[in-house]
């Protein structure tokens, strides 16, 4: 459905800062976790509302993400939701990109690439309209925000020392 309800994400929210605020750190952890479920929401929408891609849609992060980014801010503080975003970025470009790459008319840029050295002038016909609908399909961003996260839980040191913020 590209759907994240509700019933999902604020009782897991909820759950992250109570366990932040039980696991020993008191009401430090919960004030990170709500910090982290600030940050992640926050940075999200404000992404999520740039003028950047086609346009033609009036969300390009829909708020089911951003809370679903605010969530695992809760459960990981606010340093780990904006190391989450990062990955989480960069996992969304490269599944974005795959989509695309999977849908190209191979046989057309071959050719094209083909005949600039070869010179032949005769562009075989070619069906655009898989690419073209690839294009204005929504891509789901759930699987990029777990897989972030998963990034996170296993280099947020390293990340750490590699943005020199350890």
């Amino acid at each position: 459905t590209l759907k994240i309800p509700n019933w999902l994400t604020f009782p897991a929210a909820a759950l992250g800062i109570a366990l932040n605020f039980v696991d020993g750190k008191g009401s430090d952890g919960a004030i990170d976790s709500v910090l982290g479920w600030l940050v992640g929401a926050a940075i999200t929408v404000v992404f999520s509302l740039l003028p950047i891609g086609s346009g033609k849609t009036k969300e390009k992060l829909g708020m089911g993400d951003a809370k679903l980014v605010a969530a695992v801010g809760a459960f990981l503080g606010w340093k780990a939701a904006l190391i989450t975003f990062f990955y989480f970025s960069l996992s969304f470009g490269f599944i974005s990109t795959f989509i695309l790459l999977k849908t190209l008319p191979w046989k057309a840029l071959i050719y094209l690439l083909m005949s600039t050295f070869s010179g032949a002038t005769e562009a075989p016909q070619t069906d655009y309209s898989q690419y073209n609908d690839a294009k204005k399909k929504p891509i789901p961003a759930a699987f990029a925000v777990g897989i972030g996260t998963l990034l996170t839980i296993l280099f947020y040191q390293q990340t750490l020392v590699f943005f020199g913020a350890s």
